[in-house]
């Protein structure tokens, strides 16, 4: 038996490859003491993929499915202990399953978030400017563009654009028929300007189809790692989320977009993502989400969030593609914006200090020396 069991819980492929999987190879590479089990906990707002995803991270060596996660919270599944000292580490998700695991093992629970946690930890570790458990996994040399362009099937010597459409399916079905029609209408004003589709594997290819078989000129779509795709591209358009804090680690400048227009956009969690399902409700919730973006939300991109300045340019609001295209290309016409981004990603990534070895040190010291 190990000397100690680290229990992790968590919920979308985001958090699994910039959050779980850099502190699992620490663990793997620092601490071959402590043996690691993942939960991936019921969430409306995962992709569906996330097993699949799980199991490409060696260092794991139990992975329990949503429902597994959910029959051991409510007590219907006995918990598989791998050492009698432990720890439940929250990286997202409902907290309530993070706590309630951590009582079946009789484990002391800690998190990690974005913001301060009321109540329920034993502590949390907070994400700040000079620490992110997502700087474990920024690339350790740069790529070669040459190289990963011959790897892509693309021209080295060309300028691509980088549409992210997410890894959800609600969301993915929506965006990507917006982000072509953006890009169609971009090519009005920049005809010569090349891009390129970022498709996730867990998008339903048969429903996308027919957008695909209708994408202009010059518009590539590509299912490949986001950092290879980073390698051979001038700027990421994508709306909000964990993917703006991983291109800022890859110094990949990019803008920043919200189109609401349909609900489908937003991730509604919880109770809110049942209720939406409801017709009549849909609506009302999508207008009153957007008057409290409009209202409370000051940034919206990750490095905005960190730094606390724009940075980076955010259009959020009732924006069509066209209306979209208008503004990327007076962006576009902006170089020196696109150089500020990326000298100051430079200055953030050399400051960053490494948090894996001190959360795990943390745990390990505050659950008794192990030694």
């Amino acid at each position: 038996m190990s000397k100690f069991h680290l229990i992790i819980t968590t919920n979308g492929p985001g958090e699994l490859s910039n959050w779980v999987s850099p502190l699992c190879n620490t663990i793997k590479n620092s601490f071959p003491e402590i043996s690691i089990s993942l939960y991936l906990v019921p969430c409306q707002l995962a992709s569906g993929g996330e097993y699949q995803i799980a199991q490409k991270i060696p260092a794991l060596k139990q992975i329990f499915s949503p429902k597994e996660a959910w029959l051991t919270a409510l007590g219907f599944k006995k918990p598989v202990k791998l050492a009698e000292r432990g720890a439940v580490l929250y990286l997202g998700g409902d907290h309530m399953y993070a706590k309630r695991i951590a009582k079946r093992y009789k484990y002391p629970v800690y998190a990690y978030s974005h913001s301060p946690i009321k109540k329920g930890f034993k502590h949390v570790f907070i994400r700040s400017i000079t620490q992110d458990l997502m700087a474990e996994n920024r690339p350790k040399t740069p790529t070669n563009k040459k190289e990963m362009c011959q790897k892509l099937g693309l021209d080295h010597q060309k300028k691509y654009l980088l549409f992210f459409t997410g890894s959800r399916p609600k969301q993915s079905k929506y965006l990507i028929p917006y982000f072509i029609e953006t890009y169609r209408q971009l090519k009005k004003t920049k005809p010569h300007l090349e891009a390129i589709l970022s498709i996730s594997p867990f998008s339903q290819q048969s429903l996308l189809k027919p957008y695909l078989d209708k994408k202009p000129e010059g518009l590539h779509v590509l299912n490949a790692p986001s950092k290879d795709l980073y390698a051979v591209s001038e700027l990421l358009i994508s709306i909000p989320g964990t993917n703006t804090a991983e291109a800022m680690y890859s110094s990949m400048p990019m803008f920043v977009c919200l189109p609401l227009i349909e609900p489908q956009v937003i991730d509604y969690p919880g109770l809110l993502g049942l209720l939406v399902k409801i017709p009549i409700l849909n609506s009302i919730l999508f207008k009153l989400a957007i008057a409290y973006f409009k209202r409370k939300i000051k940034f919206y991109s990750l490095p905005n969030i960190i730094l606390k300045q724009p940075l980076i340019e955010e259009h959020v609001g009732y924006f069509y593609p066209k209306d979209m295209a208008q503004k990327l290309a007076v962006f576009l016409d902006k170089p020196d914006a696109i150089e500020t981004q990326k000298e100051h990603f430079k200055k953030i990534i050399q400051s960053m200090q490494p948090i894996c070895d001190q959360m795990i040190h943390y745990l390990l010291s505050d659950s008794q020396d192990i030694s």
